[in-house]
């Protein structure tokens, strides 16, 4: 969840504001992807205010990344620029934003109109261009918000109505989400394995022979696996996304070890992406040890799962893995 009154209070409350402002249509936002990753950055871009009809000191930005593959709550930043400035790149990580994911976006003249916490964000589905409002504020008279009763009263309200816009601006995408009309199901010729292994090294021997042999020999399936499957000369993080998708289903091996794993949450990432992108069932989830299963992505805990550490299902494992793998 995004917290809107902690960091208005934080970005804003100690800052001046005005009565008066109007918006200009002018605010784009365009992307490059990195390397071919399916992860991108942001480059925002205005026109400058014209200095004569205002009485401004710099640019306010605050803007918030929302990821629904991910488990982590959205953090928000605020930044003040110079009113040179003409444009802000914004990234999530050095890794970028990932596909899908949303960018809600603010941009406003300092001192901050009373009422721009009234108005609907930019709000933009990466990585898909999008242009929006600028607020500018005209010429007034300045009122410190920090100084009295009242003013800290109508920060609370401003608060309170921002986080119920952008709650219902969010439940709206994710009432959207859900509602899509799943895609057929995919014929088996159109991939090239049955399954994509996901592991951490430290479970590498569980794997290789225990879960390979059961599936490769006793079940005649092709299981894809990055010491042997992955491509020569491509690099690691483009192989995990070509796995993914030319594979039938992605198996993740959960332990412990998985979640201290360089690469497991990447691959883990990508799968449920795949997962909530075409609605397919395409993700399995094995757990062979203790771990507590609050540590997966909250979109996973829920779904039901193959528990090898249990002794009672150490004998139905088998059946209940292949079937889900079987299963279109």
């Amino acid at each position: 969840m995004v917290h809107f009154k902690e960091w208005l209070l934080r970005c804003l409350g100690n800052k001046s504001r005005v009565e008066k402002s109007f918006t200009t249509d002018d605010v784009e936002t365009t992307y490059e992807e990195l390397n071919n990753t399916g992860r991108y950055i942001a480059t925002i871009s205005w026109t400058p205010f014209d200095i004569q009809l205002t009485n401004w000191t710099g640019y306010g930005i605050i803007y918030a990344i929302i990821d629904f593959t991910s488990d982590n709550d959205a953090k928000t930043h605020c930044q003040e620029l110079d009113k040179n400035a003409t444009n802000i790149t914004i990234t999530n990580s050095s890794y970028g934003m990932m596909n899908d994911s949303y960018l809600v976006l603010y941009i406003t003249s300092l001192p901050y109109p009373v009422h721009m916490f009234y108005d609907f964000p930019i709000l933009c589905e990466v990585p898909t261009p999008c242009v929006g409002e600028l607020v500018q504020t005209t010429q007034s008279t300045v009122h410190a918000t920090h100084s009295t009763d009242s003013d800290k009263k109508g920060t609370a309200i401003i608060a309170a109505v921002l986080s119920t816009i952008v709650a219902i601006v969010l439940i709206g995408l994710i009432v959207f989400y859900c509602r899509r009309r799943p895609l057929p199901p995919t014929l088996d010729l159109e991939f090239e394995y049955d399954a994509f292994i996901i592991f951490s090294s430290e479970d590498s021997q569980w794997v290789i022979n225990t879960l390979i042999p059961t599936l490769e020999e006793n079940h005649g399936m092709k299981c894809c696996v990055h010491y042997r499957d992955f491509t020569p000369g491509v690099t690691f993080r483009k192989n995990m996304v070509d796995s993914v998708y030319k594979c039938k289903k992605t198996i993740a091996v959960v332990s412990t070890h998985f979640f201290n794993s360089k690469y497991c949450g990447s691959e883990l990432d990508y799968a449920l992406h795949r997962l909530m992108e075409k609605r397919d069932d395409s993700l399995v989830v094995i757990k062979i040890d203790d771990v507590d299963r609050r540590k997966l992505p909250k979109e996973l805990q829920k779904r039901s799962y193959i528990d090898y550490a249990k002794s009672v299902e150490k004998e139905s494992w088998e059946k209940k893995l292949v079937d889900c793998l079987s299963y279109k």
